[in-house]
């Protein structure tokens, strides 16, 4: 009788087949879920794989120029969301750099800005990427 095991994703037992490493089960989420993971950690561990795909993928946006102008045509929500985020970000940056200076060094916080200690997400200004969580923790008003 085969062993069984428990998939890390969805949690449902499964049988192993032939790797004895296997931790995700057959159904097709779990396996999208697996593979994304492999990708991501492959592209963080090695240089070369990363620098293949960045490559991979500038060759494609060079051989499909007009792709993204014809999704927005043919996907308006998804455009409409677009929009709005990018000028929540937008409107985000001009009320930080009117608190902020222009020169990073110990007069960039003012006393002007008032920062709290707390968890707050740094969202990126590409498309497509993930929130950072960061953690700042306050020292001192007078650091």
């Amino acid at each position: 009788m085969k062993p069984k095991k428990r998939c890390v994703h969805c949690g449902r037992s499964f049988f192993l087949k032939r790797n004895p490493q296997q931790i995700y089960c057959s159904q097709e989420s779990c396996q999208i879920i697996r593979r994304n993971t492999w990708r991501k950690n492959k592209l963080q561990q090695d240089n070369d794989y990363r620098c293949n795909q960045i490559n991979a993928c500038r060759h494609w946006r060079k051989r499909h120029p007009d792709y993204w102008r014809q999704y927005r045509a043919n996907h308006p929500a998804y455009t409409l969301h677009n929009q709005r985020r990018t000028a929540d970000r937008k409107r985000a940056n001009s009320q930080l750099n009117r608190q902020s200076t222009e020169f990073a060094n110990s007069d960039a916080l003012t006393s002007v800005i008032s920062i709290q200690s707390g968890t707050y997400a740094l969202i990126p200004q590409v498309a497509n990427s993930d929130a950072l969580l960061v953690e700042i923790k306050l020292l001192s008003r007078s650091y």
